[in-house]
């Protein structure tokens, strides 16, 4: 069974969404799990904005400002700048000495999706993923999160459809062209 299908909400969907797309990017390393991905602090989420850092013992400094999930993820994958200036991936759990998380406000769009404001004080982290933290995960992770979120709402949107009893759009652009000869 797909997972499109047990989403009962735009929220839920998006958290799927989420999901598929860190899936996608770790080879499934970590599917037993809810993960979030923290990516955006203060000053935005550009490459040249991060300011979190990563200390050669691999100690979590800083903080995220927008984390989608970041409340109810066990597992974290935090960007942040190591001692060499190079943006990594590190991973820990939120659980841990060292983490806090802040839940942040519901938003309208999705009120059962949460979202945190996460801060590392000496937070030690489980590993650091091999390759850019920015380049080969937090970039293409936006636009798998993107992907994978979009098709499970069409899919929660084509279950509802039909749960009501009414047409797909293809049927109705069908029954159109028909009244138009």
């Amino acid at each position: 069974r797909s997972a499109a299908g047990t989403a009962q909400s735009v929220g839920q969907a998006f958290a799927i969404g989420v999901q598929a797309a860190i899936a996608h990017l770790t080879r499934n390393r970590y599917s037993d799990s809810l993960c979030a991905v923290a990516v955006s602090e203060d000053t935005g989420n550009h490459p040249r904005q991060m300011q979190c850092t990563l200390s050669a013992g691999q100690v979590l400094q800083g903080h995220k400002s927008f984390v989608t999930l970041g409340q109810s993820a066990r597992v974290l994958l935090v960007l942040a700048r190591d001692s060499k200036g190079v943006l990594r991936m590190a991973v820990l759990l939120r659980e841990q000495p060292g983490v806090q998380v802040r839940p942040l406000p519901a938003l309208d769009f999705v009120p059962d999706l949460p979202h945190a404001r996460l801060e590392f004080q000496g937070a030690h982290v489980c590993e650091v993923l091999v390759g850019d933290g920015y380049s080969d995960f937090a970039k293409p992770f936006r636009v798998y999160e993107d992907l994978y979120a979009r098709l499970t709402v069409c899919e929660l949107g084509r279950k509802l459809v039909a749960a009501a009893g009414l047409e797909a759009p293809a049927n109705l652009l069908s029954a159109r062209a028909g009244l138009a000869n």
